[in-house]
């Protein structure tokens, strides 16, 4: 079964796991003026709120080795909804530029149109043209070249075959 956590749910649970308070026996724990605290008056009613669902849930509890001591412990279950909580967000594809899909999309192609270039461009890729009909590689290369240094994309997409003539 799962249960759907708002983010201040999640927000109490992560300042737990967090906190720097615990043992191996009590397990992470924080105090609730500490949480009432870092949220504000403003936000009290929504904490305490959250705080009951916390519990209901069994994420949380309220008690130290049996005893009441206001603060709120991260349970088993409450780590283990955070963990799956984190999973999901690291898996949405938030960050695409450094993704699996970004470095191995080997079949994805651009193309650059030739009309798209600046003129002294399209003038060399003419000329570039022209040395590879002549078999020339001394004005290949200097094309080829002029081009580079102008625009590596046009190079690029004129060495691939994506430059749309």
């Amino acid at each position: 079964m799962k249960n759907n956590l708002d983010d201040i749910d999640l927000a109490i649970l992560r300042m737990i796991a967090k906190s720097q308070t615990g043992s191996q026996m009590t397990g992470k724990y924080a105090h609730l003026q500490v949480i009432n605290g870092r949220f504000g008056v403003t936000l009290k009613d929504q904490v305490s709120n959250s705080i009951q669902k916390l519990l209901k849930l069994d994420y949380v509890s309220d008690t130290v080795q049996g005893r009441k001591a206001g603060v709120i412990c991260l349970s088993p279950l409450g780590e283990s909804a955070l963990d799956s909580q984190q999973n999901i967000e690291i898996s949405t594809f938030s960050n695409i530029t450094n993704s699996a899909i970004a470095h191995k999309s080997t079949n994805v192609t651009q193309t650059i149109n030739l009309n798209d270039l600046a003129p002294e461009l399209i003038e060399k890729v003419k000329e570039f043209d022209d040395a590879v009909k002549e078999k020339n590689s001394s004005k290949m290369k200097a094309a080829f070249g002029y081009i580079a240094d102008k625009s590596v994309d046009a190079a690029i997409a004129l060495a691939t075959g994506a430059l749309v003539r």
